[in-house]
């Protein structure tokens, strides 16, 4: 039986998935909470939200949002980057701010609907800005 707090979160995740084009979705294995308290600090004045998910409820609310490509990077300690609409700039942030953590590792990134691996994220990010 869902409790009412997971059905807030999946109901949040819903609307965030639904709301963003674009997400990349990073393995948070060993970082502290305070190094994600830093990490969220410093994308959330780039206009990135970060957070960290449960993978089953963040694959029930990507099937209810109808985001299928979220499924298979939903797997292990996941936290989820959503951007606007331009990806190499989310794709940026998020290298950028991960950077000085080794022991993060990109998994993908869900794209218009299509899952890319870690290698596109990266090319993603070195492709100039819509501007």
């Amino acid at each position: 039986m869902p409790t009412e707090a997971k059905r807030a979160t999946v109901a949040e995740l819903v609307t965030a998935f639904t709301a963003s084009p674009s997400a990349i979705v990073a393995d948070h294995r060993g970082l502290t909470v305070a190094e994600l308290g830093r990490i969220r600090g410093e994308l959330r004045g780039k206009g990135i939200s970060y957070m960290v998910v449960k993978n089953r409820l963040g694959k029930i609310a990507a099937e209810q949002a109808g985001r299928s490509e979220f499924m298979p990077l939903l797997s292990g300690p996941s936290a989820v980057a959503l951007g606007g609409a331009d990806e190499a700039a989310l794709a940026k942030g998020v290298l950028d701010a991960l950077r000085p953590f080794r022991n993060v590792v990109i998994r993908g990134g869900a794209i218009g609907g299509t899952t890319i691996d870690a290698d596109a994220v990266t090319r993603l990010a070195s492709l100039p800005s819509r501007d």
